[in-house]
């Protein structure tokens, strides 16, 4: 599995920023196996937003995070 994170464009006026998180798998059955052990048994939160791609074999999160505590990350993709 790989993972790649990725910071939105938009600072809300929460002061918060978009993370998205994609799990990228190189076949369906651990897609499913990391669906199963992490996913199905969740807490289910009203700001954090999971979705999944059969056709890509992907596994998206997306959560937001305080800006400022990421501001070295974010000022860094502009380099």
């Amino acid at each position: 599995m790989k993972i790649e994170k990725e910071f939105g464009n938009t600072i809300y006026d929460d002061g918060t920023v978009a993370l998205k998180t994609k799990y990228i798998f190189a076949d369906s059955a651990s897609m499913m196996l990391f669906y199963k052990e992490k996913m199905a048994n969740r807490v289910q939160d009203n700001r954090t937003t999971w979705e999944v791609s059969r056709n890509q074999l992907t596994i998206t999160c997306i959560s937001w995070v305080k800006a400022m505590d990421y501001y070295d990350e974010l000022a860094g993709e502009e380099e």
